[in-house]
C-alpha cells in the first residue's frame, strides 16, 4: 500500500512491475559492462604509467652514475675521492 492506495489491485500492475525489472535488468548489463571496460582502459594507462616511471627513473639513475664516473675521473687526484676509491 503506498500513500493509501493498493496498486496490486490495478489491471495495469503487472505491465508496470515488468516495465520496471525489464529497466533494472538493462541497467544492470549497461553497468557491468560499463565497469569491465573502464577496468580495461585504467589497466592499460597504469601499466603505460608504470613503464614511463621505470624508464625515467633507470634515466635519471644512469645519468646520476655517469656524472659520477665523469668526476671521479676528472679529480682523481682530490684526497677525498681518492680514499673512497680505496
Amino acid at each position: 500500500m503506498l500513500y493509501g492506495k493498493d496498486y496490486t489491485t490495478y489491471p495495469e500492475a503487472p505491465y508496470v512491475l515488468t516495465l520496471v525489472i525489464t529497466r533494472i535488468f538493462i541497467i544492470s548489463i549497461i553497468t557491468f559492462f560499463s565497469v569491465g571496460i573502464r577496468d580495461y582502459f585504467f589497466t592499460l594507462s597504469a601499466a603505460e604509467l608504470t613503464t614511463k616511471l621505470r624508464m625515467l627513473s633507470f634515466r635519471t639513475i644512469l645519468k646520476q652514475d655517469s656524472e659520477l664516473i665523469s668526476i671521479l675521473a676528472h679529480n682523481m687526484h682530490s684526497s677525498w675521492i681518492s680514499t673512497i676509491l680505496r
